[in-house]
């Protein structure tokens, strides 16, 4: 028959037990192959090392228990996203928590940003979802899972202090006070933002930001709030996460 195929495929996971599993079911008939058999010399005491260099590095280090799988590439109000957990669980949770105004690592304040305004101003994370490049699997979570989700440089900097949210808003480029909605339509795929935003409530005009970024957008977002300003701010200093701010 013209429609049949002139050869059978199947995509194969890459794990031993699955392409074993294949074998046996392909159209072939090959005979059963123990997983354990298609180890190559080579390729075990590739393994080994690998194994070996995981553990001198301490990558298998236990660091909790996922209850779900997170997807990268999940919208942000999706229950399994995995930017959703970041930016509307963790974040609030660590870095918001363990903010206080005005002070930073070094202990550093930008007093000639503040303003006269009575009330504390109130933190805002943004991150590129760039940033992230693997799902966070269901189970057990090791230092490597973390490492093979975020491989770069995640410290967190205090790039400004006091900004208005109308200030804000410009320097983020947006023109509503729920920016993740916003910025979801610049996305390739309108799933993620270019930059995923939290923070813990939506931006009021009127009220003031101490805004935070990652190691990576540090130099651009700096730019953006001096052209904002029309003057330049001191640089950018890691922020501690978990440690004593004050």
């Amino acid at each position: 028959s013209t429609n049949d195929s002139l050869f059978h495929h199947v995509f194969l996971e890459p794990n031993r037990q699955a392409l074993s599993a294949t074998l046996e079911s392909s159209p072939t008939h090959w005979e059963h192959i123990p997983s354990e058999n298609l180890d190559s010399t080579d390729g075990k005491r590739l393994s080994e090392d690998i194994a070996k260099t995981q553990e001198q590095l301490g990558l298998n280090t236990m660091l909790g228990c996922s209850s779900q799988t997170y997807l990268l590439d999940a919208a942000m109000h999706q229950s399994q996203s995995l930017w959703g957990l970041y930016m509307y669980q963790i974040v609030p949770s660590i870095l918001f928590a363990s903010y206080s105004p005005h002070t930073t690592k070094h202990g550093q304040r930008h007093s000639s940003l503040l303003s006269t305004t009575t009330t504390h101003p109130t933190p805002i994370f943004v991150q590129g979802t760039a940033a992230f490049r693997y799902n966070l699997f269901q189970g057990s979570v090791v230092l490597d899972d973390v490492i093979a989700v975020c491989p770069f440089n995640d410290t967190i900097y205090q790039v400004a202090h006091n900004l208005s949210g109308a200030q804000l808003l410009h320097v983020l480029n947006v023109t509503s006070k729920y920016p993740n909605k916003v910025l979801s339509t610049m996305s390739k795929y309108n799933t993620l933002p270019l930059m995923a935003i939290s923070t813990k409530q939506p931006i009021n005009l009127a009220s003031f930001y101490d805004l935070f970024t990652s190691h990576f957008h540090v130099s651009s977002i700096k730019q953006k709030v001096e052209m904002v300003l029309g003057y330049r701010i001191p640089d950018p200093v890691p922020f501690a996460v978990g440690e004593d701010n004050d």
